[in-house]
């Protein structure tokens, strides 16, 4: 199920979200060129601090950061091209849909990206206008290559998240052998 259209379209452009208003160049016969513009936006995004998912909503101008026209597009992206596509060239999987819709009477392309992600992400192979092993992430209402201190940060923020999913767990499963064990004996 898409996200919704409405709530979409009142957001702000920032590290989690961002408007196209020209669908990426990405079918034949697209350069790798005007492909790396897609690869590079979904890796930044998905390498980027956020408490949420996050969302790039194609079809729409913006103004200021905020909506200004819903102009549509002329073709769709097809998530499961997106998906190969995007996968064959990073070194880790990204979890992401491309969704297909409509906003005020017009086609639009919304492209989510999940919020847990295995970071960092970069390209294995350099690809158009992009490099093996650069690192990009969202700042702002932009893209930029990821300092080697945010590169530390995303692998000790993962690393932390990580190890407290792991406690949860175990803490969980102790609590279902304490448990366990009292019924038996008790």
């Amino acid at each position: 199920t898409p996200p919704d259209i409405t709530t979409l379209l009142n957001m702000t452009e920032s590290e989690t979200f961002d408007f196209k208003s020209g669908q990426y160049k990405f079918s034949s016969p697209a350069t790798d060129d005007e492909k790396s513009e897609l690869l590079k936006d979904i890796i930044a995004f998905a390498n980027s601090f956020k408490t949420g998912d996050a969302f790039i909503v194609v079809g729409v101008s913006e103004k200021n950061q905020r909506k200004d026209l819903v102009v549509g597009v002329t073709t769709h992206l097809k998530d499961n091209e997106v998906q190969q596509f995007v996968n064959s060239k990073t070194n880790r999987r990204i979890s992401f849909l491309v969704h297909s819709t409509t906003a005020e009477g017009q086609p639009v392309d919304i492209i989510q990206i999940a919020q847990k992600q295995e970071r960092p992400i970069c390209l294995t192979k350099p690809f158009g206008k992009l490099k093996a092993n650069e690192v990009w992430i969202r700042l702002g209402s932009s893209s930029a290559i990821a300092t080697p201190d945010q590169i530390a940060a995303m692998v000790k923020a993962d690393h932390n998240a990580s190890l407290g999913e792991t406690r949860i767990v175990l803490e969980g499963l102790m609590r279902v052998i304490v448990n366990g064990l009292a019924q038996k004996y008790l």
